[in-house]
């Protein structure tokens, strides 16, 4: 590793709000940095030059698609996609995240603070890996793993009520499979951990979900519910890597060093969409990334972002 630089891949997933993803790679350009970015297969392909152009210094790599259904396995899919992509070249770190997301910090304090937390775990001699994780203790929450979730593909369903209904259906389908003893993981001596999908790991930790991707899709792909947000912290916490996660000690950093807010959803399934209300929070927030924003909702709190960064936004810019 470089003495003075972190070398950072940002995996960015998106499907829409080109404008707010163009955002995301200047207020990231850096010659310590480069993009990798799947772009859902289900949504039309954007001009793809004209994002390239975004970076003065940085490589931006688009990957092959695959269709991504909220919930579905091609989330896992999509990432194991834009991991596998990076990892060819090799880094110090690798940041998933998505095209709502935005930094709070600047490169270099992003690159500070890695340099300086590097062996900030209790491995005392692995590079850090940084990600959200919980013990799974709740019998539905293991459920959406454990139980075959058919239905979750028309969660979003539209009309709202039509969406419900088939969320109504496969709460039902947790009762039945509970009478009948149904339990995917039975097989399995690995202890169940659930956290965020948005993650910053080492090139060890990499290496390490790619050459374990067969288990991951045994028991987190097809037929579960947001298996993406249970298989990396659980095959992590079931290994030795598991002493390299970050000691956040309380300090008000989320382990996954992003700031979400789930305690002002709207119901759907995503996290709280930050608008200019929430600029004290998020200006004095330890973390460095945050989502959710969408600049089409409100603009404000993205130019007043791009704006700390020293950068301005073209309201006016094409898509």
């Amino acid at each position: 590793m470089s003495k003075s630089n972190v070398k950072n891949a940002y995996m960015i997933m998106a499907h829409n709000n080109w404008k707010q993803l163009k955002i995301l790679i200047r207020l990231l350009d850096d010659e310590n940095n480069d993009f990798y970015i799947h772009i859902d297969k289900s949504v039309k392909i954007p001009d793809i030059q004209d994002i390239k152009k975004q970076a003065r210094y940085s490589d931006i790599i688009f990957t092959n698609r695959i269709r991504v259904k909220w919930g579905g396995y091609g989330t896992i899919n999509a990432s194991m996609i834009l991991l596998e992509e990076a990892v060819k070249k090799g880094y110090d770190y690798y940041h998933l995240m998505s095209a709502s997301d935005l930094p709070l910090k600047s490169n270099e304090e992003i690159n500070k603070f890695l340099k300086e937390h590097m062996y900030d775990n209790d491995s005392r001699n692995r590079m850090t890996n940084y990600l959200s994780y919980g013990l799974v203790e709740n019998e539905m929450v293991r459920a959406r793993v454990s139980h075959y979730n058919l239905l979750v593909p028309l969660f979003r369903t539209t009309p709202k009520f039509i969406g419900l209904m088939f969320k109504k259906f496969n709460a039902l389908g947790y009762h039945v499979q509970k009478f009948l003893h149904v339990d995917r993981l039975k097989k399995t001596e690995m202890v169940l951990y659930k956290g965020s999908l948005w993650y910053i790991i080492t090139n060890e930790c990499a290496k390490f979900f790619l050459n374990n991707r067969g288990g991951g899709k045994k028991y987190f792909g097809r037929m579960t519910f947001s298996g993406d947000e249970y298989v990396l912290q659980t095959l992590l916490m079931n290994s030795e890597l598991k002493y390299t996660v970050f000691n956040s000690n309380n300090n008000g950093m989320n382990g996954n060093l992003y700031e979400i807010d789930w305690n002002n959803t709207y119901g759907d399934g995503s996290p709280h969409l930050y608008t200019i209300r929430d600029k004290d929070l998020l200006e004095k927030s330890m973390n460095l990334y945050a989502r959710k924003f969408d600049i089409r909702v409100d603009s404000k709190i993205v130019e007043s972002i791009v704006q700390k960064h020293g950068g301005k936004v073209d309201i006016n810019e094409k898509e």
